[in-house]
């Protein structure tokens, strides 16, 4: 038969020797504290799910040690997220693809996959760039749009695909 966890099973798993006092529970928590929002959470889900008493000083010190657990998790994940975008930026292109006297100025991440969903005639050149040089582009050529990333394979387009080449 398995034994029930109640509050004493949280009081032995998290209690911590450094914290012996019994201070009070509303003297614990920071509301200026980063990690506020989730100490307050983990302590809601420690009284609502389990039945915990937020008036032991035990179980607050638990929610905020894994408030703070949660916050700084959360902080690494943005981070590696922040990254991923960086790395995307940097291998990202703006490619020139013809099909027929038409060519598509767009930018993507994954030039290969691109080509096999549009299927042009011929890729012209590429260059290093984003959404933004992307957009600069689209600026540039906006006399010679035909339908939104698409423009006639005129004069002064010619020039500019020639000179990255």
């Amino acid at each position: 038969m398995a034994e029930a966890i109640g509050p004493d099973f949280y009081r032995e798993r998290f209690a911590d020797p450094d914290d012996a006092d019994e201070t009070s529970t509303r003297d614990l928590i920071d509301t200026n504290d980063p990690a506020f929002v989730h100490i307050m959470w983990s302590c809601m889900t420690l009284s609502q799910t389990y039945g915990l008493d937020l008036a032991d000083p035990v179980i607050v010190r638990a929610g905020i040690r894994a408030g703070r657990e949660r916050h700084q998790n959360l902080i690494q994940v943005k981070r590696e997220a922040d990254e991923q975008e960086r790395v995307r930026a940097r291998s990202s292109v703006v490619y020139y693809m013809r099909i027929g006297n038409r060519v598509k100025i767009g930018y993507t991440t994954d030039l290969a996959t691109r080509l096999a969903d549009i299927g042009p005639e011929e890729l012209l050149v590429t260059e290093p760039g984003g959404r933004e040089v992307e957009r600069e582009r689209h600026n540039q050529f906006a006399a010679l749009r035909s339908h939104r990333e698409w423009f006639r394979w005129e004069e002064p387009l010619v020039s500019h695909v020639c000179g990255l080449q």
